[in-house]
């Protein structure tokens, strides 16, 4: 999240940044001509005037402490999502934080100096984001390559639109989903920095634009302007959610989510806000008057409030969340950032208190590195749960937050704030100059041999990523291959009853996902006969509409298998949905999935599973993929899910033959 995260805010000189106030001060400078000249705009009449700081560090308490709020609570959803399911709200508080940090410091530097130098800005920006991104991406990519080439692929785009902040759009471009958890992207997470990037890219000039143009209560007037945007984008994300297709029973809404055009409104919100206010990121000019101050003051701890409910409650899956959920919150947002302006939270104790509170020295740390620890966190998840697939959510959690901090730590130190305050060309100066002492040493050419190694490798895996998985190639070469079913093996299944006879393949449909499409071929070796449709990331939700179209193509087949619980949580209404469609004299069979510790949905599904053939004894049996598999998960893929090998394959359709001879024996 680039600005929001990771970089203490303060109001000092003409180009509007300085180190935090907790850093010691350097020696006064004598006033800059440029800094001295105009005095601030006319504001409104105040109440009453209060003595204003003299020009300097002025630090905007409790900013640190919501970035970290919201860093913890992305972080949570993606590593443990049950436990925090509006985790991703997240970013949206980092959008509003941005949109309000970025203009309060463009309305400051021309308060301060009579212009805005856009240079000075973008160059800043540079400064600030691409040393950070850069370094993360030159350190995973090898590390991802020696864990599965896998992660590689398409890996090229990823980085070109990592650095260059389109990395959203070439999202959108791809197909792929933020939401879809089976293969993520390694650097999914960068896209929200494209939507930030574009917005400083474009914003800044606005601004320019409307204090040249307009002049006459400019401020307000484009307040105004950054609101009606917000309610643009706002109404166009609705309308593209409102015409997705769902194809799968549930919404892709990666269009709408991740698109500048409809994810921008926290942005423009948060803008708005610090147009509005009157010095947002400076000592304040004015005393509220106190029933102003009061309400002012409860708007900041409801705002509050409500974006801590919001990360429990609001779910990532239903329409209404996008806008309706993250324009709520983001609401909220500006309801908290109005009480840590300094007219608010300097004058009052209760809003001291919240500002004081939420900055506590283990969330302003956070908060200042939150940046970082964004950015490194996504792509070692992704590693640690490719490379232990198995591994207990818990032990990944915590493996990965740890690493993900210590590296944002180092990144922090070692090149993010020596680039940041232009003190890394001072140090290889002195270096060359008076020689390498051992702390220089290690603080110089560490972090470049980690980067040159670094750079050389990440080319290296460029050259070397595949443009397919492995399950992907393996899927392909299915769904090409020509059906030709070949005689049955030898039945290693129990013997059933003289009077029971085995269910043959012309009397059973199977209705899968990309598990079952990998097992076709198998499936059609031990049941010569049978229909067999997977697709890729098919869902629960798809399996009444194939029913009957086949039983309408094909006629009603009276064994039909179905093996949709990898991908979405079944519930026991959509289990008796089923049956009543199946009808009495259809025969089911629930195929139980495996899956990796992070597939929360798994194991309720297979208890909605094994609880159908309770409720249904006479029409319903259980094959017990899972149990069968997890003896043997090193028989499949990377991904911990889908069967990689002959033996894996076979072992699938047995689990399925024998499921089925169990109603023969019945």
């Amino acid at each position: 999240m680039s600005d929001a995260l990771g970089l203490t805010y303060t109001s000092s000189s003409a180009a509007g940044f300085t180190r935090s106030s907790s850093q010691l001060p350097r020696p006064p400078r004598p006033p800059h001509p440029r800094t001295s000249a105009p005095a601030p705009e006319p504001e409104p009449a105040p109440t009453s005037i209060r003595q204003v700081a003299p020009a300097g560090r002025f630090h905007v308490r409790g900013l640190d402490g919501l970035r970290a709020l919201a860093c913890i609570a992305v972080l949570l959803y993606h590593v443990l999502p049950t436990s925090l399911p509006g985790g991703f709200l997240g970013v949206d508080v980092f959008f509003v934080l941005s949109g309000f940090l970025i203009t309060g410091l463009l309305i400051e530097e021309r308060a301060r100096s009579g212009r805005i130098n856009l240079a000075q800005f973008w160059l800043r920006r540079v400064r600030r984001l691409v040393p950070a991104v850069s370094t993360m991406l030159v350190v995973t990519v090898p590390i991802a390559w020696a864990i599965s080439r896998d992660l590689l692929v398409g890996i090229g785009r990823q980085i070109a639109g990592a650095l260059a902040f389109v990395y959203n759009w070439v999202t959108i471009a791809d197909g792929a989903s933020y939401f879809d958890q089976q293969l993520p992207r390694l650097y999914m997470n960068v896209w929200s920095l494209g939507v930030e990037e574009q917005f400083y890219l474009v914003w800044p000039l606005i601004v320019v634009l409307a204090a040249h143009v307009i002049r006459r209560a400019w401020r307000r007037r484009l307040a105004w302007g950054a609101w009606a945007l917000a309610a643009c984008s706002a109404i166009a994300m609705a309308v593209v959610v409102a015409n997705l297709p769902a194809d799968q029973g549930h919404l892709d809404v990666t269009r709408a989510y991740m698109g500048t055009d409809t994810h921008c409104f926290g942005l423009m919100l948060g803008a708005g806000l610090a147009l509005a206010l009157s010095r947002p990121m400076a000592p304040a000019l004015r005393r509220l008057a106190e029933r102003t101050r009061r309400l002012r003051v409860a708007l900041a701890w409801v705002g509050l409030a409500v974006i801590i409910a919001g990360f429990f409650i609001v779910p990532d899956d239903q329409a209404w969340t996008y806008p309706w959920g993250t324009l709520v919150v983001s609401l909220a947002v500006m309801g908290y950032l109005q009480g840590c302006c300094d007219e608010v939270s300097g004058a009052s104790p209760a809003s001291s208190w919240l500002t004081r509170a939420i900055d506590v020295a283990p969330l302003r740390w956070i908060g200042q590195r939150s940046y970082g620890i964004y950015l490194w966190h996504w792509p070692v998840i992704v590693m640690m749960e490719t490379a232990f697939p198995q591994a207990p959510m818990s032990v990944c959690a915590v493996v990965a937050l740890t690493l993900s901090v210590l590296a944002a730590a180092v990144s922090f130190a070692l090149i993010e704030e020596p680039i940041r305050r232009r003190v890394l060309v001072g140090r290889i100066r002195a270096a060359i100059a008076q020689g390498l002492s051992v702390r220089t040493h290690w603080r110089l050419v560490a972090p470049a041999t980690v980067v040159i190694i670094g750079t050389m490798f990440t080319c290296a895996a460029v050259a070397d990523a595949p443009k397919q998985t492995a399950l992907e190639q393996q899927l392909e070469a299915v769904a090409t291959a020509p059906t030709q079913p070949s005689p049955a093996p030898a039945p290693a299944q129990p013997q059933a009853p003289t009077n029971a006879k085995p269910v043959t393949g012309d009397q059973v449909l199977v209705i899968g996902d990309s598990v079952t499409l990998g097992a076709k071929p198998a499936l059609e070796q031990h049941l010569p006969g049978v229909i067999v449709d997977g697709k890729v990331s098919r869902s629960i939700f798809k399996a009444i509409p194939l029913m009957q179209s086949y039983a309408a193509s094909h006629g009603q087949r009276p064994y039909v298998v179905i093996s949709l619980a990898t991908n979405t949580q079944m519930t026991n209404k959509q289990v008796d949905d089923i049956m009543a469609a199946a009808g009495d004299d259809t025969k089911i069979v629930f195929v139980d999935a495996f899956g990796p510790a992070r597939d929360t949905w798994i194991p309720i599904s297979n208890d909605v599973i094994a609880n159908a053939q309770t409720r249904y004894p006479d029409r319903v049996r259980v094959a017990h993929w899972h149990d069968a598999i997890a003896a043997h998960t090193d028989w499949l893929g990377p991904d911990g899910t889908h069967p990689s090998t002959p033996d894996a394959e076979n072992l699938y359709a047995q689990v399925i033959v024998d499921a089925l001879n169990d109603f023969a024996k019945s």
